[in-house]
């Protein structure tokens, strides 16, 4: 029986995203513990791959620090998942990350989430112990069936650092995603549309 190049890829890609929703994933934060992401079923998130040398590092963060402001109380969550695939711009240690990050974000309320060191266009594939611990400069191979399966929903390779996923309370990611030129005013806009 003769299978097309495209079927064998849309079997890989069932395959490896058997979760019928991003909430019945699992994850890695920043302080190597293990993340289910089911609590956030019911609450619109922002997931967001970030990096800290990049020339819209600041707008973006300040994007999100007014985005945690304006939805205070309200079921809307900041996921966050540092990549180092986009020219080397997040080479640091998740320590090192989760201090950054914590400049500009409340990680205290609950409503923002940093997770270890993740891949996204291309899967992680480090060994060893420690690769997700806060003291890893190493991408997190737990992390991997996140962006397997939002790629999965919303095909397509991300065009660069701060590329935004809107996942649903159903948690289906809502196309399009939005790249790192989007900020308050798109997302608000999208993100209030499901609320």
């Amino acid at each position: 029986m003769k299978t097309s190049v495209g079927s064998a890829v849309s079997f890989l890609l069932l395959a490896s995203t058997a979760a019928a929703s991003f909430y019945d994933l699992t994850a890695i934060d920043v302080d190597g513990k293990n993340v289910s992401l089911s609590p956030y079923k019911g609450t619109v998130s922002l997931v967001v791959n970030v990096a800290t040398y990049w020339g819209t590092t600041k707008a973006n963060y300040e994007c999100m620090q007014s985005l945690q402001k304006e939805y205070l109380g309200k079921p809307v969550n900041i996921l966050l998942f540092p990549c180092n695939q986009f020219l080397f711009q997040e080479p640091d240690t998740n320590a090192k990350i989760k201090a950054f990050a914590g400049g500009y974000l409340n990680f205290t309320r609950g409503d923002v989430k940093l997770f270890s060191k993740s891949g996204c266009n291309s899967p992680c594939k480090s060994s060893g112990s420690g690769q997700c611990n806060l003291s890893s400069k190493k991408c997190c191979t737990a992390n991997n069936p996140v962006y397997d399966y939002l790629k999965a929903q919303i095909p397509g390779s991300l065009s660069w650092n701060f590329n935004k996923f809107i996942v649903g309370k159903d948690g289906i990611p809502i196309a399009p995603r939005f790249g790192d030129n989007a900020y308050a005013d798109k997302l608000e806009t999208a993100i209030n549309k499901l609320l």
